[in-house]
């Protein structure tokens, strides 16, 4: 059980930073819209999902039922701030986050 415990925290010590990294920082000026739950209308925040990224009617749905996903990457803040809307007002939970590099 110990050699866990130190294997565990071992490898979270060798991970990279990703402050000091800047190969690992964030723009601030494109962000991810990120899918937390998908509340009660699971079928409204698929056809948002779909109609947002184009993907197909498994895709969307294997995103909105293996939350919390991604659901698009790489927006302005503006489109992100619209599509999290979209998806609130399908009675979901969304989260919007900086992209990383």
């Amino acid at each position: 059980m110990i050699s866990l415990f130190r294997a565990f925290f071992q490898k979270r010590a060798n991970e990279p930073d990703p402050v000091s990294d800047p190969a690992l920082s964030f723009d601030e000026s494109r962000f991810d819209v990120v899918l937390e739950d998908c509340g009660r209308n699971e079928i409204g925040v698929i056809k948002v999902a779909r109609a947002a990224t184009g993907a197909s009617l498994a895709e969307a749905k294997a995103t909105v039922e293996g939350a919390p996903k991604t659901v698009k990457t790489g927006l302005s803040k503006d489109d992100a701030d619209e599509l999290k809307t979209k998806l609130e007002n399908a009675g979901a939970k969304v989260r919007v986050i900086p992209s990383a590099r």
